[in-house]
């Protein structure tokens, strides 16, 4: 997933440069989303780059489903790098999440427009979660296949069993089928 945002300080980008740089507007910066036990580990500056890699404890709210494989308190360490071409500064940053399946980069922009300056970010976000779900005793995946019932009663024509099959869902309930398509408008 992508997410691009700009924002626009009302200071020169000398100045936004100046307080990327400064340990305790970051450490400030990071208070204020709520962040905790941040520590910055380098902070380095010259004239014509800036690194500053910090790391901090971050606590979110997540959906039910989400705390099967991922934890609502995380460590994050970032490394934000930035390079200076003239008056305009571009860099990268790298957000590792540790011991969580989350990959968090970007790329930033400070553009002097003035007596202000453009902040522009670029975030790419990539979460693999694994599907949870049943395994056969073989370490197949398991699927649910619809098969006739022995039942004597007529109304009585799927009943359901979990199979292994080579990962592909078979279920051939007619009643839901049916009502599939009346959804869909189908006869």
């Amino acid at each position: 997933m992508q997410i691009s945002d700009r924002h626009t300080y009302e200071a020169s980008a000398d100045a936004v440069l100046a307080m990327f740089a400064d340990e305790k507007a970051v450490r400030q910066r990071y208070e204020s989303m709520g962040h905790r036990d941040i520590e910055i580990l380098e902070c380095e500056r010259t004239p014509e780059s800036l690194r500053i890699r910090s790391s901090r404890v971050v606590d979110v709210e997540l959906p039910s489903f989400a705390k099967k494989v991922l934890k609502p308190t995380n460590t994050m360490v970032q490394t934000d790098e930035w390079k200076g071409d003239g008056a305009v500064w571009t860099g990268t940053f790298a957000v590792e999440v540790r011991g969580a399946p989350v990959k968090i980069h970007g790329t930033m922009r400070l553009d002097p427009q003035g007596d202000r300056a453009l902040h522009a970010v670029t975030i790419d976000m990539e979460v693999k979660v694994p599907l949870v779900g049943a395994r056969s005793p073989t370490g197949s995946a398991r699927t649910t296949r619809c098969e006739p019932s022995k039942a004597s009663s007529p109304r009585a024509t799927n009943g359901c069993a979990t199979t292994p099959d080579n990962g592909q869902m078979n279920c051939h309930n007619r009643r839901w089928v049916r009502r599939a398509r009346e959804v869909d408008g189908q006869p």
